[in-house]
């Protein structure tokens, strides 16, 4: 299903296929985050129904409320939705990185290093 055609669901279908995921949250402002999210794009698994949600549209504004993160906290960071999960940081970006090709979903197993450790760097 295209974006195009999530738009044209009732409010209630889109908010909980966002929250099922894959979905990646975004600023849509920041250049390293648009272009991040366009290698994302032209990476990812031909099997993967990823969405993306960016941060200041209102189905992502009620999303993050039932989450308790307000817009200004998740503009620090990429956030990631799957089944019912939110991630943020460099959680979220590992977890997003299982949706891509190889060798990008490789990258994943980078979640075994300590995220006190992961979040430094």
């Amino acid at each position: 299903m295209t974006s195009k055609d999530l738009r044209k669901l009732p409010e209630e279908e889109r908010l909980t296929l966002a929250v099922q995921g894959p979905t990646f949250i975004f600023d849509g402002v920041c250049n390293l985050c648009n272009t991040a999210l366009r290698f994302v794009n032209d990476h990812v698994r031909p099997d993967a129904d990823v969405k993306y949600m960016w941060t200041n549209h209102p189905d992502t504004l009620k999303i993050l409320e039932k989450y308790d993160v307000d817009e200004e906290d998740i503009n620090k960071s990429w956030g990631y939705l799957k089944n019912g999960q939110l991630y943020r940081g460099s959680t979220a970006w590992l977890m997003g990185l299982r949706e891509l090709c190889a060798p990008w979903c490789w990258g994943y197993y980078l979640i075994y290093v300590p995220e006190a450790i992961r979040e430094f760097v």
